[in-house]
Formats: structure tokens, sequence, C-alpha cells
């Protein structure tokens, strides 16, 4: 019977330090999100985007950076109409890496004063940030 009991504690320790391990990296991926997030908003105060939890996920970065969320091509267009009128410099464009029911970035910026400055890419979570400047 002891010995049943010293099994189950090990397993117990065992599964307690692979769910820390677990924990620590996704906080290591979500502090990575932030900081490059933070980094490519750092002149462009505006982050319009297709992934419906990005904003909750880098919440630390509100209220210096606003998230305007599109679901799909006629409102990131519309945003970026919107965004060309009232005089906006820069923002930035977040997206899923690949497939995307809003479309490409290019797409939304066309007729536009914006083009693509540069990207960045996050491999966890495959996330691409695209630089709009005029």
């Amino acid at each position: 019977m002891t010995w049943l009991l010293v099994v189950v504690g090990l397993c117990s320790l065992y599964t307690q330090r692979r769910s820390y391990i677990e924990l620590r990296t996704t906080k290591q991926i979500y502090a990575g999100l932030v900081a490059r997030t933070s980094e490519a908003a750092e002149r462009a105060p505006v982050v319009l985007t297709d992934l419906w939890w990005l904003d909750s996920v880098v919440a630390a970065l509100s209220p210096r950076v606003q998230f305007l969320y599109v679901g799909n091509f006629e409102r990131a267009r519309s945003a970026v109409r919107l965004l060309d009128g009232a005089d906006t410099e820069a923002f930035v464009i977040g997206r899923r890496d690949g497939e995307s029911q809003a479309g490409r970035p290019e797409a939304w910026l066309a007729g536009s004063s914006f083009r693509v400055g540069g990207t960045t890419t996050l491999d966890l979570p495959a996330i691409e940030l695209y630089a709009a400047t005029r």
C-alpha cells in the first residue's frame, strides 16, 4: 500500500511539473506576441485585424493602440477608406499567416494612399503583421 502512495505521489509531481512547463511556454508565446505587436504599432496607433482574439491577447497595449476588427474583405476595405479619410499616417494590419476570410492586405489597401511598408511574421501563433504607410 505504501508503494502505491509513492507511485501516485510521483505521478502527481510529474503532472504538476509538466503543467508548469506548459504554462510557462504559453506565457512566453503571448509575451512575444505582445512585444512584436507593440514594436509594429510603435508609430501606428491603429491595428486593423481579422483576428477576433488579437485585442484580448495583447490587451496590455491598450489604450495606446486601438484595435479594429474586420471579419471580411468588405469591412477591411471600408475601414481602410475611413482611415484614409481620417488623415491617419500609418496603421498595422494583423492577420493569420496564410488563409484569411478577409483576403490579402494588398487588396485591402487598393485604391487608398496606403502601401505595405514592411512585414513581420510570427511563428507561434502564425501571424503576419503588416505596416501600412502613406
